[in-house]
């Protein structure tokens, strides 16, 4: 059981997540993304909300640089394409390449893959 979370505009890129209460698939449309977790009070197509209590608000921000091409940066442990990255920490952003089809493990326990559409 598949679950959507999007609008009328045309993805430019996925987030894709598998828990035990189902697939999730969150479309990203803007140029710049905040991933955080259920508790987040902001609303917006740029807020990707995992249903995840522990997770912190804006733990990992996806942009997109032009051409299909993706940063991302990460403010808790995060392991992208199984290799430890950088913590950003306030304004000192920590960006690298984020190649489509990427696996992505945040806080040790929580696995997202990243699809670019189009």
């Amino acid at each position: 059981d598949s679950k959507r979370m999007s609008n009328e505009r045309e993805a430019i890129a996925e987030l894709r997540m598998s828990t035990s209460g189902g697939n999730f698939t969150y479309d990203i449309y803007d140029t710049l993304v905040y991933v955080s977790g259920q508790n987040d009070k902001r609303k917006g197509s740029s807020f990707i909300k995992l249903p995840i209590e522990s997770l912190p608000d804006s733990c990992l921000q996806i942009k997109h640089v032009g051409n299909g091409r993706f940063q991302i940066a990460a403010f808790i442990t995060t392991v992208l394409n199984q290799k430890p990255m950088k913590e950003s920490q306030g304004g000192a952003m920590q960006w690298e390449n984020l190649p489509n089809n990427s696996s992505i493990l945040l806080d040790n326990s929580i696995g997202l893959s990243f699809h670019v559409v189009k």
